[in-house]
C-alpha cells in the first residue's frame, strides 16, 4: 500500500507539474516605424535646364594662365549647385544658373559673377566676358 500511495503521490506531482502554466515565451521584437525619425529627401525645387553639358565633376587644369598648385574639383549639379572642393576636402558651395547662350551666373554669399563657357568634348573653358581671364577644366567621372 505504501508503494501505491507513493506512486499516486508521484503521479499527482507530475500531473500538477504538467498542468502548470508554461513559462511565457520571450516576446518577438517588433520595430514600428518612427514617423518623425524617417526623413524623406525633398525633391529639388527647381532643376537647372539649358546647361546640361556642364553637369558633372570637373578638375581645374589651368587658371589665369597657370596650373593650380593643388587639385581643385568643380561640380555642377542639376539642382543648380556649384561646388568647389580641394584635394584636402575643403568645400565651397555656390549656385549657378544659365544667364544666356553659353553664359552662366555663379552666385555665392558675396556676389554674382558671369562666365562665358565653351564645352569641347571633355574640356570646359570658363571666361570672364570682356577679359582674357579664363579657367580650363577637364571632365572627371
Amino acid at each position: 500500500m505504501l508503494m501505491r500511495s507513493l506512486s499516486t503521490c508521484l503521479l499527482a506531482v507530475l500531473f500538477l507539474a504538467a498542468c502548470a502554466e508554461d513559462p511565457p515565451e520571450p516576446e518577438a521584437l517588433t520595430i514600428e516605424p518612427d514617423e518623425q525619425g524617417a526623413e524623406v529627401p525633398t525633391p529639388p525645387q527647381e532643376i537647372v535646364e539649358g546647361a546640361d553639358d556642364l553637369i558633372g565633376r570637373w578638375v581645374i587644369l589651368e587658371q589665369a594662365g597657370t596650373a593650380p598648385e593643388d587639385l581643385y574639383y568643380v561640380t555642377f549639379t542639376r539642382e543648380g549647385d556649384y561646388i568647389v572642393q580641394n584635394e584636402a576636402g575643403s568645400t565651397k558651395r555656390s549656385s549657378f544658373r544659365p544667364a544666356g547662350d553659353n553664359l552662366i551666373a555663379i552666385t555665392d554669399s558675396s556676389d554674382t559673377r558671369r562666365y562665358a563657357y565653351v564645352v569641347d568634348g571633355n574640356t570646359l573653358v570658363l571666361e570672364v566676358p570682356g577679359s582674357e581671364t579664363r579657367t580650363v577644366l577637364e571632365r572627371r567621372n
